[in-house]
């Protein structure tokens, strides 16, 4: 038997056991504590193990690596959601239709990208309300802001989308139907909801927020992990506003990841526990 002990938590597997791993530039333990928690509450002889890839040529060697090691399902996180996928073999419609994808499944040698994030996306805004015709302010326009555009668009919201870069807005909103403004005008341009897909306010930048005026709201967003909580969000509950923080659009995103790799239905509470133990 193997044990590994990441910050004090042990999980038992066979020599043997099937192999997914991640591929980030900065690794964390928050899949490696998910998914083992998951595997080992399904009896499952699986490893999910993180490795850092930090050039194109890493990224390119590593995912040839999934086929010679038979390395069951891959999660992929910035900055290679895009770079990614000309490596692969297929991509699932909505990862086709995103440009982007988080996660590699082995099919027998052949590797197909899906998006999970938009998934996660998708799953959550209908659970907080979402409905045809919510009017979105929606931040960034990278490769997470993709998956959420495409969700968006899957739920009929009207969204505007708004980036520091405003020729990437630009080309954002042509390829996904939607209305665009400036960077200048994100405090003032009418909408029901935020959705914050930029990186600011993540750490080490903590105490940044990506707009002011939030009360103005009736729901914000975050999809920045960590911090748990960010500034936004924080200010946004302390404004009476409905939240949705970033560790729960993970959360979601890595549910989808175990049912693709495994075939069965994720044990939730499980993965629930393991990533509140993450974030106190």
């Amino acid at each position: 038997m193997v044990d590994c002990q990441p910050d004090a938590m042990a999980f038992t597997f066979q020599p043997d056991a099937t192999l997914c791993f991640s591929f980030s530039a900065r690794p964390s333990t928050f899949g490696y504590t998910l998914f083992n928690a998951a595997f080992e509450a399904e009896g499952l002889n699986w490893l999910y193990k993180p490795v850092q890839v930090t050039t194109a040529e890493q990224l390119k060697n590593a995912v040839a690596g999934l086929r010679g090691l038979s390395v069951r399902g891959c999660g992929v996180s910035m900055p290679w959601k895009t770079a990614a996928v000309p490596l692969l073999d297929e991509l699932a419609p909505a990862a086709r239709a995103i440009g982007a994808i988080n996660t590699i499944v082995n099919e027998g040698g052949r590797l197909v990208g899906h998006n999970t994030d938009a998934w996660g996306a998708k799953r959550i805004f209908t659970d907080a309300g979402l409905k045809v015709g919510t009017r979105v302010l929606l931040l960034g326009a990278g490769g997470v802001a993709a998956a959420v555009a495409w969700a968006l668009n899957e739920l009929g919201a009207s969204t505007t989308v708004t980036a520091r870069r405003a020729e990437a807005a630009t080309e954002f909103a042509a390829r996904f139907s939607l209305q665009t403004c400036a960077w200048d005008e994100r405090e003032t341009t009418a909408a029901q909801w935020l959705v914050n897909a930029t990186p600011i306010g993540m750490a080490p930048q903590t105490e940044e927020r990506p707009v002011e005026n939030t009360a103005r709201f009736e729901l914000v967003a975050d999809l920045v992990a960590s911090p748990a909580l960010s500034r936004m969000i924080q200010q946004a509950r302390a404004e009476g506003r409905q939240t949705i923080d970033g560790p729960r659009f993970t959360l979601e995103q890595a549910i989808r990841q175990f049912e693709l790799y495994t075939g069965r239905v994720a044990p939730r509470a499980v993965m629930q526990r393991a990533a509140q133990s993450l974030v106190g």
